[in-house]
């Protein structure tokens, strides 16, 4: 573990900087997600997954506690009462669900950002939940300058990926 803290605190050294969250890009494809909630905030975070291909569940409110939460790779949970999300939060953290409480940072597991989508091309943007608003508003600026066929270049790099990779390691580079 030593090397391990050593090796960041040489990154911080280098110009990283702290993070205040580590962005991440999951494969969800065939994972099993629970949305929880009616909102339009949990109806767009099922849409969001089920574009990533999870298998979304919904419910209009949490499971009851004997079901098992273990099911499910992550939770999405909209939940006007306080109290209640909290409840709820520590149900996930005992099975070891990562979750989310939308527009409750201080309840959540992990975050969504703003997301400039040009698949296989992702760019996401987060002020780690302090100023959704600013994150939508960066994230309009970028998507006026990336091209819409950013993602067909994406493509065509996946395509050549491994024949590049080929060429460079068979020229002894």
């Amino acid at each position: 573990m030593a090397g391990t803290c050593k090796r960041q605190s040489e990154l911080l050294e280098n110009g990283i900087g702290e993070l205040s969250l580590l962005p991440l890009f999951l494969d969800l494809k065939g994972k099993n997600a629970l949305v929880v909630g009616v909102s339009q905030g949990a109806k767009g975070k099922a849409e969001l997954l089920r574009a990533t291909g999870a298998l979304v569940h919904e419910r209009d409110s949490p499971p009851p506690v004997e079901t098992s939460l273990r099911d499910y790779s992550f939770v999405v949970a909209d939940i006007a009462n306080e109290e209640e999300a909290a409840k709820f939060a520590k149900q996930l953290q005992a099975a070891g669900v990562a979750y989310n409480m939308v527009d409750k940072p201080g309840l959540c597991e992990f975050q969504f950002g703003a997301i400039v989508n040009r698949s296989p091309v992702i760019v996401s943007i987060s002020t780690s939940g302090a100023a959704p608003v600013l994150a939508q508003a960066i994230r309009q600026r970028i998507e006026s300058i990336l091209p819409d066929s950013l993602g067909e270049c994406g493509a065509l790099a996946r395509r050549l990926r491994s024949r590049i990779m080929h060429a460079i390691h068979d020229s002894g580079l």
